[in-house]
């Protein structure tokens, strides 16, 4: 696994299969084959036999069988539980990197004063020459009068 970007994807996946834990597939239950009936239950003991020991009786298969479930349950649902953190806290960080990356694209965003300056000093200049010439045009005119 690669992280790449926001989601980490597989070695030799399509960036449009990007790897994520929620499809991960759980594993096999281990109770998944059944015990033959002889070894799942303890035949029952005797008439007037006293049991060995107090409680339920099962067979060693389906003691072990209990065990490995009860080992594989505690484990995967540990191992969902921090990927739910991790996702969780990836998320939060993965948020707070778009609002950044917004922020800076609508800095960077030319505004209308970007986009008009050049007209709008060319439009002032020339209005501004116009009158200085006329100025001018008047005043030199003012002073051959006299």
């Amino acid at each position: 696994m690669v992280g790449c970007g926001a989601a980490p994807i597989r070695i030799g996946a399509k960036a449009s299969q990007a790897y994520r834990v929620e499809d991960e597939k759980l594993p096999p239950r281990p109770d998944e084959k059944p015990i033959p009936p002889e070894k799942d239950w303890v035949l029952p003991l005797a008439k007037d036999t006293p049991a060995p020991k107090s409680g339920v009786l099962i067979s060693p298969e389906k003691a072990v069988r209990a065990a490995k479930y009860k080992t594989r349950y505690n484990e995967i649902r540990t191992l969902a539980e921090l990927d739910k953190r991790v996702w969780r806290s990836r998320a939060v960080i993965h948020e707070e990197q778009l609002g950044q990356a917004n922020k800076v694209i609508k800095d960077l965003t030319p505004g209308w004063w970007d986009n008009n300056k050049g007209t709008l000093g060319f439009t002032a200049g020339m209005l501004i020459g116009a009158v200085i010439t006329v100025f001018v045009v008047y005043g030199v005119d003012q002073v051959q009068e006299q």
